[in-house]
């Protein structure tokens, strides 16, 4: 019996993967660092502690002066900072307009809810807080907890096991490819928030939804 849903938190709760790949592009722009615009929009959904590697590995390809990961780092949020866009993550103007009224019927109709992101924990506190989900959520995990995030499936079994739960009695909901393999590879039915500005393959999914509010129609026959 379904009885959980776990969401991932950009790109479902909040539409923030554009907000990021903006500032990576304008970063990379500053910087005369010149990556093909589908390869950078294919890094949506990565886990952020693959991020500095990444970004040496570019800035490398095109620029001669070394860079550690940490200092990359401090550069990119130093000229974030700087910029109009200020390195502030807007959630409540990119929040799904769903989303408040999917956890509350889920909620009422005796649900547990978690969410299960790769982003950093402050992060996921902060979107939660601006958009006001505590009362709905049942656990938060972040990716920073595991030596490897999604794709690796530990972050969902993980979370199934924290809930007391079992693979099969969850429900993932998703965008990414890593977040879809993630929850495949865990066993939970995973639902797909359609998403095509990033290429993701989101065909591994059991279902694709436009909207969340799809959500609670599909999960009524699964229970």
């Amino acid at each position: 019996m379904i009885n959980t849903v776990i969401f991932d938190l950009d790109g479902v709760i909040v539409d923030t993967e554009y907000v990021y790949d903006n500032w990576m592009k304008e970063f990379l722009d500053h910087y005369q660092i010149f990556i093909d615009p589908e390869i950078r929009k294919r890094t949506a959904g990565q886990a952020f502690t693959e991020f500095p590697s990444m970004m040496v590995k570019w800035w490398t390809e095109f620029r001669t002066e070394p860079i550690t990961e940490e200092e990359i780092i401090q550069i990119y949020d130093q000229y974030i900072a700087s910029t109009e866009m200020k390195g502030r993550m807007p959630y409540k103007e990119v929040k799904d307009p769903d989303i408040i009224q999917v956890m509350a019927e889920l909620k009422e109709k005796g649900y547990q809810i978690a969410i299960a992101s790769s982003s950093p924990m402050e992060d996921i506190r902060q979107a939660m807080l601006e958009i006001e989900l505590e009362p709905y959520v049942n656990l938060v995990i972040s990716g920073e907890m595991f030596r490897e995030s999604k794709p690796n499936p530990e972050i969902y079994l993980y979370t199934v096991e924290k809930l007391g739960k079992k693979p099969c009695e969850c429900i993932a909901v998703e965008d990414s490819t890593f977040g879809i393999q993630a929850a495949k590879s865990a066993g939970l039915i995973t639902f797909a928030k359609r998403d095509e500005r990033f290429y993701f393959d989101q065909t591994p999914a059991d279902f694709i939804i436009d909207r969340l509010s799809q959500l609670t129609a599909i999960l009524c026959p699964l229970t």
